[in-house]
C-alpha cells in the first residue's frame, strides 16, 4: 500500500489543468497541421468551455447544467438553424 502525502494545488493551476483536461477530450477538431487552423481552433475550444462554465455558474439552484458535449452540439445547432432551413 502506498502512503503518499496530500498535495493542493493552488486554484489558477487547478483551474488551468481542468480546462486542459476538458479541452483535450471533447476538441471542435484534430490533427491541423497549420498552425493558423491550430490556433483559431484553439480559441473557439477555449471560448465553448469559458461560455458552459459560466452557464453552469449563473444558472439557478434547481436546474440541471448540460455536459460539455450536449453544450457543444445544442451550440452548433444554433449557429447553423439558418442555413438548415435554406436547404
Amino acid at each position: 500500500m502506498l502512503h503518499r502525502k496530500v498535495f493542493m494545488a493552488p486554484t489558477p493551476i487547478a483551474a488551468y489543468n481542468r480546462v486542459d483536461q476538458l479541452r483535450s477530450t471533447n476538441p471542435i477538431r484534430r490533427g491541423e497541421k497549420r498552425l493558423g487552423t491550430t490556433m483559431c481552433t484553439w480559441l473557439i475550444d477555449i471560448a465553448i468551455i469559458n461560455s458552459h462554465t459560466q452557464l453552469n455558474t449563473v444558472r439557478p439552484a434547481g436546474v440541471s447544467g448540460l455536459e460539455l458535449r450536449e453544450f457543444k452540439r445544442r451550440l452548433a445547432d444554433s449557429l447553423t438553424k439558418a442555413e438548415k432551413r435554406n436547404k
